[in-house]
């Protein structure tokens, strides 16, 4: 892929395809509802068309509320110093009309009508290429149908976002993953990797190969258990919506047992890369994750830097193999961090190759291109040299006097407490996803700030004001 026409400081005329849906197996879109409202989240491509003969050509299941539109068009066009109306006459955005939780590629390969209107607006093809989400057969065969090419991964390395090859990937270049087994296809074959990894009394883990966004794993706490027989081990498998078809997941997808990795100190941030071509990839920063229960919650960015340095000696490693296999595009990776004392270095697990976009990627992105910072070896940096601090979350959520507002009424009353983020300041809270504030109560939103403190405190003054 032509490097230009990826760069987002580009001049040269060119046209963006955005397919922003989350493409999943088929039988995580049951555990998941609401998919179609994460779409928006790519918005911040606009910051890709500020100059003459860019376009973006942006899909959607349903059409957005014009008011959320018009705050994010307005908002990057402030930010490049543009008009707004311009910068709305270079955007075009076909829906498909179709709100069901399958993913947005899906829905667009079903309607030739809508792959026809596609087409009509790409005037020049050479020019012209799909971004997408994450890439599976479906976006493949989409830009196929398009006639255009896509950028993220070959067909071959679509195996590395699932679990087992990524521990097998990883341990292959020499970084440590959790004690745990691979390949197992029935829960006979996880009984006998616990019986592998000593039968001893613990917590463990149970993940499916191809889960994703906390589907398709299962918690089981052995702590009290010293001798488990076969029917006894199955017992402790808490049940949830997909236990009962736990069997038929590991039979089809296959599956890992990881054990708990218990130390006095330890955290899960997670690191991010850029891959180029099979022989280049760039370096884009670590964030130190916000749990909740084992559970994402939101994050900071930057890292501290004992822990970026600590990631990325592993995360190095694993892009040369990657991008040796195929790998293109987004890549993220969470780790465990653990040591005994304050004084020692950190011990690195890798718990999870991200080969696609993920729930950092647009923040970074919109956090970088609202203050129109420079990424250097991990870290924004303002334009009079000073560094950018953020905090983001799709967590956000929001009293129901807030929440049944109208986009407009929503944000005056953000900006009359002084959060809103303000291009003047560089400071201030964004929202990257609006449109969950009616169905679910929450929005997603980026605290951009000076200093880490500055962040945590803008985080602090809209839990309060807006939060439940």
């Amino acid at each position: 892929m032509n490097k230009d026409l990826l760069d987002k400081n580009s001049s040269k005329p060119r046209t963006i395809v955005v397919c922003p849906g989350i493409t999943f197996p088929d039988w995580i879109y049951a555990e998941i509802t609401g998919l179609r409202y994460f779409e928006e989240r790519l918005l911040y491509f606009l910051f890709h068309c500020k100059y003459p003969g860019q376009r973006l050509i942006y899909l959607l299941s349903e059409a957005l509320d014009p008011e959320e539109l018009h705050y994010w068009i307005t908002t990057a066009a402030a930010a490049m110093n543009m008009s707004s109306q311009v910068l709305k006459e270079r955007l075009t955005i076909i829906t498909v009309n179709d709100t069901s939780d399958k993913g947005l590629a899906q829905k667009i390969l079903a309607s030739p009508k809508v792959i026809e209107l596609i087409k009509n607006e790409i005037t020049e093809t050479s020019n012209t290429y799909l971004e997408v989400f994450a890439v599976s057969q479906h976006e493949i065969q989409l830009a196929k149908d398009l006639g255009i090419p896509y950028w993220g991964n070959t067909p071959t390395a679509l195996k590395y976002d699932q679990k087992g090859p990524a521990r097998e990937l990883a341990k292959s270049v020499g970084v440590k993953v959790a004690p745990g087994k691979e390949n197992i296809n029935n829960l006979t074959g996880a009984y006998a990797a616990w019986k592998e990894l000593g039968a001893k009394p613990g917590k463990y883990m149970l993940k499916i190969n191809t889960g994703d966004g906390g589907v398709g794993l299962w918690k089981i706490d052995m702590s009290q258990n010293k001798v488990l027989d076969f029917t006894n081990f199955r017992k402790t498998i808490p049940e949830t919506k997909l236990t009962d078809r736990l069997e038929e997941l590991l039979s089809n997808e296959g599956g890992i047992l990881e054990q708990y990795i218990e130390a006095p100190i330890k955290i899960s941030p997670s690191i991010q890369y850029l891959a180029w071509s099979a022989t280049d990839f760039t370096y884009i920063g670590a964030h130190e994750q916000d749990l909740a229960d084992d559970k994402y919650v939101g994050s900071y960015f930057p890292a501290e830097s004992d822990q970026a340095s600590s990631m990325r000696e592993a995360g190095d490693l694993i892009m040369h193999e990657l991008i040796k296999n195929g790998v293109r595009g987004r890549v993220s990776m969470d780790f465990l961090l653990t040591k005994n004392s304050p004084e020692e270095k950190w011990t690195t697990y890798l718990i999870e190759l991200n080969i696609r976009k993920g729930g950092t990627t647009h923040t970074e992105q919109w956090a970088e291109y609202l203050t129109g910072a420079r990424l250097t070896e991990g870290l924004l940096t303002r334009q009079d040299n000073k560094p950018v601090y953020y905090y983001s979350s799709e967590k956000g959520s929001l009293r129901d006097e807030f929440s049944q507002l109208s986009t407009s009424n929503f944000l005056a009353q953000v900006n009359k407490a002084g959060l809103a983020y303000s291009q003047l300041t560089q400071s201030g809270i964004f929202f990257h996803l609006l449109s969950q504030r009616a169905p679910f109560h929450k929005v997603g939103y980026t605290a951009i700030g000076r200093t880490r403190s500055e962040t945590i405190e803008l985080k602090k003054k809209f839990e309060e004001k807006f939060g439940k």
